[in-house]
């Protein structure tokens, strides 16, 4: 007789076909997602870099146009701690899943006493690394709005939202480019009405 369910295990193995096949559309909107999200910071650091005189072909270098987003933000020294923590913390992390396979294989052996230590070492050092990046990245958003003359709650929306904010400092006309703190005095924006300077 026909069965209108089917046997169990064909239900279960359409079930996993199913899931499968969603996994890799949410992992092709992921990636398009993540796609337009890169392109649209590399526009707008274009923007932002002219804005600022500098090339806009530098927004197309990696790391390099972090270094001159520091630059244009008057944190140009926060650049290399910034650097060196992203390097410390991959460094940590590749030492977490080598970590992590040694504790695995140590259930079967008891040869990788280390591995533990290991693991905690490698994930306080890759968290406190991480720590120091968002604080240095704090400070580069609080010094591109100082740049800009913009008011701090765009500082914090670079924070949490950097693309948006990104591309309002760089496609909005109003927002002008002063420079650093120390030629505050020489560019201090005269235009009262200017509603982004408060």
């Amino acid at each position: 007789m026909y069965s209108y369910y089917g046997s169990g295990i064909d239900n279960i193995q359409d079930a996993l076909r199913s899931l499968n096949g969603l996994n890799y559309t949410v992992n092709a909107f992921s990636s398009f997602i993540n796609l337009v999200i890169l392109v649209m910071t590399i526009i707008s650091f274009w923007f932002i870099f002219e804005k600022a005189n500098e090339a806009g072909w530098k927004s197309l270098i990696p790391f390099y146009n972090s270094y001159v987003m520091y630059k244009i933000s008057g944190k140009k020294n926060l650049f290399w701690i910034w650097l060196v923590a992203i390097i410390v913390d991959f460094i940590a992390i590749i030492g977490v899943i080598v970590a992590v396979i040694f504790l695995i294989a140590s259930i079967f052996s008891n040869e990788y006493d280390w591995a533990l230590p290991l693991l905690i070492g490698c994930s306080i050092l890759s968290l406190a690394s991480g720590i120091a990046a968002l604080v240095v990245r704090i400070l580069q958003c609080v010094g591109l709005t100082k740049a800009f003359r913009i008011s701090a709650g765009y500082a914090v929306g670079l924070v949490l939202i950097p693309v948006v904010f990104y591309c309002i400092i760089a496609f909005n006309s109003n927002m002008k480019y002063y420079g650093l703190e120390e030629d505050y005095a020489q560019n201090i924006p005269t235009d009262p009405s200017n509603p982004y300077f408060q």
